[in-house]
């Protein structure tokens, strides 16, 4: 991922039927992925169903981007990204 920015940080993408990634907007804060999820869900751009991804381009400098929500991950529990994503960080 070469065109890293810091206008374009976190990359919000919606997982399409054909499982292809679709970006549906960027933000350079996390104030503004809330924002965006938000005026996205509000403008009926996904539904509750619809598998949505967050990457964060400029996290660490080694690695293209780091999935903070991985949209192809589909637990039945959705606290489990959040255990999932500390564990990740921890080993």
């Amino acid at each position: 991922m070469s065109d890293r920015t810091p206008e374009e940080r976190y990359r919000i993408y919606a997982l399409s039927p054909a499982n292809e990634l679709v970006l549906v907007a960027t933000t350079p804060d996390p104030a503004g992925v809330g924002v965006a999820l938000v005026q996205l869900g509000e403008e009926k751009q996904w539904s509750k169903d619809d598998r949505i991804g967050l990457l964060d381009t400029l996290g660490n400098p080694q690695i293209p981007g780091r999935w903070l929500i991985n949209p192809y991950a589909r637990p039945a529990d959705p606290t489990r990204i959040v255990r999932g994503s500390h564990q990740e960080e921890e080993s």
